[in-house]
């Protein structure tokens, strides 16, 4: 674009009047090719702090960006508005890679978006010298810190654009980073000398709240109102959302799912429906996060508790993108907190816990120390935990890990394809067939018609195998087996649920290339997230003073008066004192003594809280006189 004004774009392009609270000082930020990190509150309009200065200076704009599905959405709104945009995660072969990056060089595009192990891959950075880039953007530079909640190995490996590009302004953007987690992104990303914008973490526009219940149906019913924009009500599990769906059908509210193990086109297609306002209610998993750009979300709910503060901000901010009033709802049981941290406890991966899981993996897969790199092998959690004797939760945890420590790379719900890799080709596959009695003219049928399998994974349709060799569907497979078992092809099933890929050789009986003291601080890290959020739900405080208090924003006898604490008034009302109860009686069953001695209040107003607890089924009371969680 030949226009240098930002608001010019902004009216032009975006059909904008004015930019949101410090967009265009971020913004100059950049034009003055200053390397800048912006933390910008959810809905804060984050992507235009890149895009407009992008434009402004007439190059290409980099952006790394954690979710493919995120990069898919950025990239179908920058084309409908006319600006060329293309992205390079997903799959692509080496041909289509060359020729996004030699139209890149040409200046045919104005955005590349990226995933971070793209982007750090050196096929990626060796064509970065030639390519005509203006700014490079992170987002969810959170993902860069130990300390974020989201941590990606791939991020922390990012700082090495700032010493490809030193004179090429950088900039990080996040919508939740605590104090360690932003002096984490600076030292990681090399921003030490960026500039810092910080927008408050307070959404005016957002009802913060938090409430004790005996049946979340009930109150659900009570609270939801199709009639007004859009709602989200945010499960844990995939068959919680299925779940869910059926409970408020039962209660005469429609909703749909929407998680990661759908298929994508009922995704799209529940998707659809819900933003054209079909559906009022979407039921689902954090899948349905980032990207999720509605600007009538009217109302968020929680039905279980989230794993971190910076989690529950976020997704609580999907509410009220256009500015109008919204709500949000933590909804708890009183078996909800004991049930979240025996989870939490649970779910708590050790690093014996990875090593364990890492060498029985190669163990199934007959992988020798020393071998593996490049491998492909399929996955059964249900053998792995058998064999170890560990649920299917620990070891999906532990494998996550792995993958996300750069052990692995995970192929999860892997291809509607089946892949093959022919091993040898031309004389010497003549030679190696020659030992073999039956089924060569499945490999050179597959030497003939796919010569991009050699030595190559590639993608194959079992049909037109069969019609080629022409061989019966079942002596395919049969032959494939066969061809595999002799070396001279591997290939995976269509069905294989989960496929792991070796990054690097085994390591040796015992050991384990992660650093122990690296699992153990993220563990901490976790620990400290959960009490975090324990303690914001039993706090006395305004909701949203205690949010912004742990990203660090500077407030003093700050009140939104907009909260569940706040519209119930004073710490002392007797809603907040039953908050501190429930706290208290989750560990052990308590009498009025004892809980008057914890927290420093006269027996009689205890125990009219406490009966008045007992009214609204929050808890019971024993022979003893003792009151303890249902």
């Amino acid at each position: 674009m030949e226009s240098s004004n930002a608001r010019i774009i902004l009216k032009e392009v975006w059909g904008y009047d004015d930019f949101l609270p410090n967009q265009e000082i971020i913004i100059n930020s950049l034009l003055e090719k200053n390397d800048t990190i912006a933390l910008l509150p959810t809905g804060g309009g984050k992507s235009l702090c890149y895009q407009i200065p992008g434009l402004c200076l007439n190059g290409l704009t980099i952006v790394i960006s954690p979710l493919i599905s995120l990069i898919t959405d950025q990239v179908n709104d920058l084309n409908k508005i006319g600006l060329s945009a293309i992205s390079l995660a997903g799959d692509h072969d080496q041909k289509s890679w060359d020729s996004i990056l030699d139209n890149a060089i040409n200046g045919e595009y104005h955005f590349i978006y990226i995933s971070p192990e793209r982007a750090i891959s050196q096929k990626f950075l060796r064509r970065l010298k030639y390519l005509p880039i203006s700014i490079v953007a992170i987002d969810e530079a959170h993902c860069a810190s130990q300390w974020g909640h989201d941590f990606r190995p791939s991020y922390a490996k990012l700082g090495i654009f700032k010493k490809v590009l030193p004179e090429i302004p950088m900039i990080a953007l996040t919508a939740s980073a605590t104090p360690d987690t932003l002096s984490d992104i600076k030292t990681i990303l090399s921003l030490e000398n960026a500039n810092i914008f910080k927008s408050s973490f307070y959404r005016s526009n957002i009802s913060a709240n938090i409430f004790r219940v005996g049946s979340k149906e009930k109150v659900l019913k009570k609270l939801i109102e199709p009639g007004r924009g859009k709602q989200i009500i945010y499960c844990r599990t995939r068959s919680q959302t299925t779940l869910w769906v059926n409970k408020l059908k039962d209660i005469g509210i429609s909703s749909l799912p929407y998680h990661g193990g759908l298929q994508a086109d009922i995704r799209s297609q529940n998707y659809s429906e819900w933003s054209a306002g079909n559906s009022g209610c979407m039921i689902a998993t954090t899948a349905f996060g980032m990207g999720v750009d509605e600007p009538d979300v009217r109302q968020v709910f929680h039905v279980e508790i989230p794993n971190s503060i910076e989690s529950y901000y976020q997704e609580i901010g999907r509410a009220g993108r256009d500015g109008e009033k919204a709500s949000s709802y933590l909804l708890i049981e009183s078996k909800n907190i004991k049930a979240y941290e025996k989870r939490s406890s649970e779910n708590e991966i050790s690093w014996s816990d990875l090593r364990e899981v890492y060498h029985k993996i190669a163990s199934i897969g007959q992988i020798a120390v020393g071998d593996g790199h490049n491998e492909r092998q399929s996955i059964n959690l249900l053998e792995i935990s058998q064999k170890l004797k560990q649920s299917q939760k620990k070891v999906d945890s532990a494998i996550k890990t792995l993958v996300r420590e750069g052990v692995f790379f995970l192929h999860d719900n892997y291809r509607s394809k089946p892949e093959v890799k022919l091993n040898f080709s031309g004389s010497i596959l003549v030679e190696k067939l020659g030992n073999i009695k039956s089924y060569g003219n499945i490999a050179y049928s597959l030497s003939r018609n796919m010569p991009e399998s050699n030595n190559k994974w590639a993608q194959f349709s079992l049909k037109s195998l069969s019609h080629w060799s022409n061989t019966s569907l079942a002596e395919t497979v049969k032959g494939l087996n066969t061809l595999s078992e002799s070396g001279i092809l591997d290939w995976i099933e269509m069905d294989s649920k989960m496929v792991l890929e070796w990054l690097h050789p085994r390591e040796s009986e015992g050991h384990l290339s992660i650093p122990m003291s690296k699992i153990e601080n993220q563990n901490s890290s976790k620990r400290n997230k959960i009490k975090s959020f324990l303690n914001l739900v039993s706090s006395q405080n305004c909701i949203f003073s205690d949010i912004l208090l742990y990203f660090g924003e500077e407030i003093d006898d700050f009140r939104c008066n907009n909260c569940s604490t706040c519209t119930h008034g004073d710490p002392s009302s007797e809603r907040n004192i039953q908050k501190s109860i429930f706290i208290l009686i989750g560990e052990k069953a308590l009498s009025v003594q004892d809980i008057s001695r914890s927290l420093g209040m006269p027996n009689d107003i205890i125990d009219k809280a406490l009966i008045s607890g007992v009214e609204r089924n929050l808890w019971l009371s024993s022979d003893k006189g003792e009151y303890y969680l249902l």
